[in-house]
């Protein structure tokens, strides 16, 4: 026998839950009951576990894009409004997400700074020698 329990609370989320038994009529109306009510349990922690994992990501896009934009701001003399439709445009042209865009303009902030520091440190005098 197989009893299959699909649960779709008001959250979005939806679960599955399988039972199976060697014989037929092994699960009796409380079991059946019982079984929803874990499915349904399960879609709830399942869509509480994804809304977090979504906020997370915001906030983790949403300091990308701010340094994203602080970057524009100094590089181009633009105010934050311009740094925004900048960044719109630049993901628009390139069909590519502000989030990935943002991610890029840092990196490659980061490896300019790593390639003049270390230009750098060849070029310093040397103390006391």
């Amino acid at each position: 026998m197989l009893v299959e329990v699909i649960a779709r609370p008001s959250h979005g989320a939806s679960a599955a839950l399988n039972l199976l038994a060697r014989s037929p009529r092994a699960f009796s109306a409380e079991a059946e009951a019982l079984g929803a009510m874990l499915a349904t349990h399960a879609a709830i922690a399942l869509s509480v576990v994804n809304k977090e994992q979504q906020f997370e990501s915001a906030l983790a896009s949403r300091d990308a894009i701010g340094q994203a934009k602080g970057i524009l701001m100094e590089r181009f003399g633009i105010d934050a409004v311009g740094a925004l439709e900048l960044l719109k445009k630049l993901s628009q042209d390139s069909n590519t997400a502000i989030p990935v865009i943002a991610e890029r303009l840092i990196s490659s902030l980061h490896g300019e700074r790593s390639r003049s520091s270390g230009s750098a440190r060849t070029t310093r005098p040397r103390r006391g020698g």
